[in-house]
């Protein structure tokens, strides 16, 4: 299926002359020819992509919400203040043909969610991978 998603990637980029943003988990970057970028703050050990750490939600955000003591709400309006300190043409521009990635599985709150829809609002394109 990857290898459709690829084929799909490139003819999507011979015609239109543009790439999109990409965001997914660290397991999908294995299956992936874009170039993965981490945009949390650790790693896997096997991981030898890039990190755009701007991106990356503070430590302490990602345990409050673990551990149960904030809600999605209140991690949103935490990650939001982020984002809104960053120029989000100036991201996209940096990131643009990139699979972004973090640790959370497919269908799972996320901040890479959130960038996602942040990119759209903007008017950029970005998908799940």
């Amino acid at each position: 299926m990857c290898r459709e998603w690829d084929i799909v990637y490139k003819i999507t980029f011979s015609i239109r002359g543009d790439v999109m943003i990409y965001v997914s988990n660290f397991a999908n970057s294995k299956k992936s020819e874009s170039p993965a970028v981490a945009i949390c703050r650790g790693v896997p050990p096997w991981f030898k992509g890039t990190r755009y750490v701007a991106l990356a939600p503070e430590w302490s955000l990602v345990e409050a919400l673990k551990s149960g003591s904030i809600s999605e709400s209140t991690f949103t309006m935490g990650y939001k203040k982020i984002l809104d300190s960053l120029d989000v043409h100036k991201v996209y521009k940096d990131l643009d043909g990139k699979l972004l990635c973090c640790w959370c599985g497919r269908g799972k709150f996320c901040h890479r969610n959130l960038v996602k829809d942040w990119f759209k609002k903007a008017g950029y394109e970005c998908e799940e991978l």
